[in-house]
């Protein structure tokens, strides 16, 4: 027997989630009747994937072409998140760039450095900001940050994903306490190596050493 889990109806955001993990945790929430907000660059594999969900679980997935570098771009989804849904009950903070290249990071620029950042801990925190004003005060309200092993592994070719997915982890504890007042709940969840559409990159390319 399945475990009903009362999240029939709910709206969720889900960041990154026209493919990998992002569109996993799409169907997953679809599988329990959540109403779904898709925001990803490309508009073709969000309006695929959200068709897809539609058409299995007969929820009502809305693909947002939306970009979380930029604060107009994030604002825009939250309207279309407002215009459809009205209240937002579940964001899921899932998207990140993947890796630039493997060459030593510390020889980077300012801007390499800083844009790998603002494509995932400052992205989430954005679309945090926009989308707590549809967020329920009662009780309801969860914001799930997806971080990674890297937050306390060292993946040697991998600076910045390591401080990002370390970032998402204070960022989580500085939220929560944030947010308590509002009664929403904010968790991390660190995933281990999964294997999704992107290169495939696994420990033997990134050697690892604990801190």
């Amino acid at each position: 027997m399945a475990l009903e889990l009362g999240l029939k109806g709910r709206a969720a955001v889900v960041t990154g989630g026209s493919k990998g993990i992002g569109r996993a945790i799409a169907r997953a929430l679809a599988a329990e009747g959540v109403n779904l907000v898709l925001m990803a660059r490309g508009m073709e594999p969000l309006a695929a994937t959200a068709a897809d969900l539609r058409a299995r679980y007969g929820i009502n997935a809305l693909p947002v072409s939306a970009d979380i570098t930029r604060t107009d771009s994030v604002k825009a989804a939250a309207d279309a998140a407002r215009a459809a849904f009205g209240t937002v009950h579940i964001v899921v903070n899932n998207a990140g760039n993947p890796m630039r290249r493997t060459d030593r990071q510390i020889t980077w620029s300012d801007t390499e450095w800083i844009g790998d950042l603002d494509g995932k801990l400052i992205g989430a925190l954005r679309v945090t900001q926009a989308f707590i004003p549809l967020m329920p005060a009662d009780g309801t309200g969860r914001i799930i940050n997806i971080s990674g092993t890297a937050s306390t592994i060292v993946w040697v070719p991998a600076l910045t994903h390591g401080l990002n997915n370390a970032g998402m982890n204070q960022a989580t504890g500085y939220l929560a306490h944030d947010l308590a007042s509002q009664q929403i709940t904010v968790n991390t969840v660190v995933p281990g190596l999964v294997g999704t559409e992107g290169p495939r990159r696994g420990p033997r390319t990134w050697p690892s050493s604990r801190t």
